[in-house]
């Protein structure tokens, strides 16, 4: 997957509610200077990124959590402590809002994402997508629609290939590679 993104305003942005959220939350916990941050696999990268910036110029850590959106989703129902959500669809936060389980109001876009098409073998994929009509895959890759917004929008395209692909598939439970499901904090080791 491939985010179309303007890094400075995105930094900033997040940048901006982290520190926000550190000003308003952390004087209240227990473990002062420190935020709980959820964050769809998808935007793993951006977010570590983001997140040292954060420790560096506050001197609050993160604690990070990725994962597929619906099992971000599962883990705020079951009343997970995260003190902000990054996902990867609109429609998540905004149940997560109607349900009681997020301050109403505070939803935002911070990145517009696209669906990619990628392969290892050089020239296999070409710009249309045809490679998927073709039969020419062996195997396809895909988090899972059921709990990753990016696998709905894949088997959903206007190619309307997935009755064909659907044999071929292997389903993930997000775009992570591996752990499916993994915690990073910016607080430095012992």
């Amino acid at each position: 997957m491939t985010l179309r993104i303007h890094r400075l305003p995105i930094v900033r942005s997040i940048f901006s509610v982290l520190f926000t959220v550190a000003m308003c939350v952390l004087p209240v916990l227990a473990q002062a200077g420190e935020v709980q941050v959820a964050v769809a696999a998808n935007f793993t990268a951006p977010m570590k990124t983001i997140a040292a910036e954060f420790t560096k110029e506050t001197g609050h850590t993160v604690a990070m959590t990725f994962g597929a959106t619906g099992k971000v989703y599962a883990q705020i129902k079951n009343g997970a402590p995260f003190d902000i959500f990054l996902s990867a669809d609109d429609e998540t936060p905004k149940r997560l809002e109607k349900e009681g389980h997020a301050v109403a109001g505070t939803r935002f876009t911070y990145a517009t994402g696209r669906l990619a098409l990628w392969s290892p073998r050089v020239n296999l994929v070409d710009p249309q997508g045809e490679v998927l009509k073709s039969g020419a895959l062996a195997h396809i890759a895909l988090a899972s629609p059921k709990l990753a917004p990016y696998g709905a929008a894949a088997v959903a395209t206007k190619l309307k290939v997935w009755p064909m692909l659907s044999p071929r598939t292997n389903l993930g439970s997000s775009v992570a590679i591996n752990p499916s499901f993994m915690r990073v904090s910016t607080a430095a080791a012992p």
